[in-house]
């Protein structure tokens, strides 16, 4: 879809280009992020567009040096500036030009060290954007004619390379507008997985993947880059629609299903509280059964009403009446709420200081003080209250009148206060409008930072939306290393597929603290992850292993492969020129690394079509005849693996992923260090004998041979002794001595 302000911002060049054939502007060369599809024509942002008039890279401002800059404000005008910016320029004559063109023009403000403004129009950034080409532009031309910098104008032709290739983007957006998400992760996800296999495989990498499909089927994999995969996974997070968790042998039913937690006392408390709080598990279950209703969506706030609005929660919390249900009704057939604190104590006309002085006098505990004060004084008229019931919304109030008191109400009841309902026998979770769970205090003015605003700010669409139920996923990384019956309890049984909610065979069972009755919605789905090397898929429970559909997740070196590491970096640094310093010190490293020649690169034969086409894994294949001599760590892997299932099992191996951010000797040395050494040491116990069959002889230092003079003189001793006679002892050398030549040793 394309972007508004840039399509405006192209549309209005184009036009002035049909009088100004001679006229040509710096666009987009790559597609960076999607950036082309998604219609950013220019460098910029959503609301920003910077539109390069001449011909200078500068540094990381590759297109950013001296150009026209539009920004679309939220009023719906349109600002225009001029702008300056030359970071990490060298050139004197092109530093002097600056100066001169900003001298000149007059009117610049300085930003900061090497950007510097010029305000056209806050009004019509168009009509201001034509007067300046009109007028003062070829004031600049002469300029640089003058100063013999003709290399500053865009040539025809540099200019037709980018406009076509935006053109493409442009029609294939006009073609595709609908289709855009031609290739979807996977629609058909089992409930209940887990991605088993040796470390380093990516378990736990492809769990963000599955859960950003499932929790959004509509978006789109293809040409996505890792960043903005993460982006969206974090996005579902922070809307609670992703949740991600770590088993461990401390994990119980009480941490995962709901258990009996203290509560934080509040003042005047005279003894510890407890309370049924729940787990990570059922609160998903609550927020995944949750279907909002549609009288929920037509109630919304103006943006400036909710700016200027406080919220309170309140519950009809009253010590010396445990049924509640009465006081409720009774607020929503009235039009009120209610205050259970402070007995039969008419408060009207009682100040903060004397609510107050009535704790200091005994006549009223902490707790009432603070719950009457926020009651009585701090909620005003225009605030809006959350009549919550065991952390769910069930009503939602705009506060109409001041405090009064009435003993012919509900009983036990006796302070009151006007609304007006905007919403009412409802049950919303309050995570679905607070970012926390409700506290356990009576009454409290919420933080407006936690609130969750588009529950209360809703565009035409959400007000009249057509409802469907999202998509939920709870991730439980290292789940063989908790106690699954024990965590889990009666509800393994529940997760199943056809026990699910709305099924055939769905089954509902009672909470043992709660006593709430309880099952699982069709929508939240589980994925594990598993490390076979700590526990086999055979050893782990029989109730779990029938409940979950498993996907073996085995080490890919060809992930390693010297065509690839280039491809890689190509592409990791994209927006970078050859001959940066940023680029060219990671090129020089990774070329050593896998005996790539300094000739070879720099080769825009081959990243031209590359840039065109876009991010391609098809690429890979162009580099397949490059003469590499270096390391190769795909082999090095494949032999490893290789040599670890002989001695072993094929559970432990070593995974791909400890090896992909490695592009250096130093990358390697740090990986064998930190991770491959010490798992071999660990899958081998010490036994350093096996663990030299699988790296060789280069790895070692020479070993050591015992002499059984070395011990101490026991009586009975000698023969104890004897059989420590002659033992090797072997010691891995240093990884910072180790060479490629060595690792080589391992497959050659």
């Amino acid at each position: 879809m394309v972007n508004t302000l840039h399509g405006r911002v192209f549309d209005f060049l184009e036009n002035y280009r049909k009088s100004h054939p001679d006229f040509f502007y710096w666009l987009r060369e790559r597609n960076t992020k999607n950036r082309l599809d998604e219609g950013y024509w220019f460098q910029g942002t959503e609301n920003y567009a910077f539109v390069g008039l001449y011909n200078r890279g500068g540094g990381t401002n590759m297109t950013r040096s001296f150009g026209l800059v539009f920004i679309d404000k939220p009023n719906g005008k349109i600002y225009c500036h001029l702008e300056v910016v030359f970071n990490e320029e060298t050139d004197t004559n092109i530093l002097h030009f600056y100066n001169k063109a900003m001298e000149m023009l007059n009117g610049f403000e300085q930003q900061h060290k090497t950007k510097f403004y010029k305000v056209l129009s806050k009004e019509n950034g168009f009509e201001a954007a034509k007067d300046f080409l009109n007028n003062e532009k070829p004031k600049v031309d002469n300029l640089i004619h003058e100063l013999g910098l003709t290399q500053l104008f865009i040539t025809e032709d540099a200019f037709q390379q980018k406009f076509q290739r935006v053109l493409s983007f442009r029609q294939a957006g006009k073609i595709l507008s609908s289709e855009i998400n031609t290739k979807t992760f996977m629609t058909n996800a089992p409930l209940n997985q887990i991605l088993y296999g040796p470390p380093g495989t990516g378990k736990t990498y492809h769990t963000v993947n599955k859960a950003v499909a499932i929790a959004n089927p509509a978006f789109a994999f293809d040409g996505k880059s890792r960043l903005e995969i993460k982006a969206e996974y974090n996005r579902l997070k922070a809307n609670e629609q992703i949740e991600f968790i770590t088993f461990h042998q401390s994990m119980t039913y009480e941490d995962f299903i709901e258990g009996i937690k203290p509560v934080e006392p509040e003042p005047g408390d005279p003894f510890l509280k407890y309370k049924v709080q729940d787990g990570i598990f059922k609160k998903m279950v609550e927020r995944a059964s949750y279907t909002p209703e549609s009288k929920i969506f037509r109630f919304s706030l103006e943006p400036t009403q909710y700016e200027q609005a406080s919220f309170y929660k309140l519950n009809l919390h009253n010590p010396g009446q445990p049924d509640k249900e009465d006081a409720y009704a009774y607020c929503l057939t009235n039009n009120c709420i209610a205050m259970g604190w402070g007995g039969a104590t008419n408060f009207a006309g009682k100040t903060e200081s004397e609510l107050t002085k009535m704790v200091q006098d005994g006549v009223l505990q902490q707790e009432a003080s603070l719950a009457l004060n926020s009651f009585i004084h701090l909620l005003k008229v225009g605030n809006y209250v959350l009549l919550a019931k065991d952390n769910h919304v069930i009503a939602i109030g705009l506060v109409t009148s001041n405090y009064y008191y009435n003993d012919q109400a509900t009983p036990g009841y006796y302070h009151y206060r006007q609304v007006d309902w905007q919403v009412k026998n409802v049950h919303i979770p309050a995570e679905e409008i607070y970012h926390k769970s409700f506290g356990p205090r009576t009454m409290y003015r919420l933080d407006k930072e936690e609130i969750k605003k588009d529950f209360f700010v809703k565009s035409a669409v959400q007000i009249n939306p057509i409802i469907e139920k999202r998509n939920y996923v709870l991730i439980i990384d290292e789940i063989n290393r908790g106690n699954v019956s024990a965590i889990f309890g009666e509800l393994i049984t529940l997760i199943e597929e056809d026990k699910r909610q709305g099924k055939e065979e769905a089954l509902e069972v009672m909470l043992p603290y709660s006593k709430d009755k309880f099952s699982v919605p069709a929508n939240l789905y589980i994925i594990g992850t598993m490390n076979t090397a700590d526990r086999s898929v055979e050893a782990l429970d029989t109730a779990l292993r029938r409940r979950f559909v498993f996907e073996e997740m085995l080490p890919e070196p060809s992930l390693l492969s010297p065509q690839r590491m280039l491809w890689n970096l190509w592409w990791d640094y994209e927006d970078l020129e050859w001959s940066e310093e940023k680029y060219s010190k990671k090129e020089n490293e990774l070329y050593q690394f896998i005996g790539l020649p300094e000739e070879f690169g720099h080769d825009d034969k081959l990243w031209t079509p590359m840039v065109v086409e876009g991010k391609q894994e098809s690429q890979i294949t162009v580099f397949d005849t490059a003469p590499f001599t270096g390391l190769n760590l795909q082999s090095m892997l494949t032999t490893i693996n290789q040599r670890l299932v002989a001695l072993l099992t094929k559970d432990h191996v070593i995974g791909h992923a400890w090896l992909m951010n490695v592009y250096s000797l130093d990358d390697l040395q740090l990986a064998f260090k930190n991770k491959i050494l010490p798992l071999l040491q660990e899958y081998f116990y010490n036994n350093y004998a096996k663990i030299g069959l699988v790296l060789g002889d280069q790895f070692f230092e020479e070993p050591l041979k015992v002499d059984k003079a070395l011990f101490a003189k026991f009586k009975n001793g000698d023969d104890i002794a004897e059989d420590y006679n002659d033992k090797m002892i072997y010691r891995f050398k240093d990884t910072k001595e180790l060479t490629i030549a060595d690792f080589k040793t391992i497959y050659e």
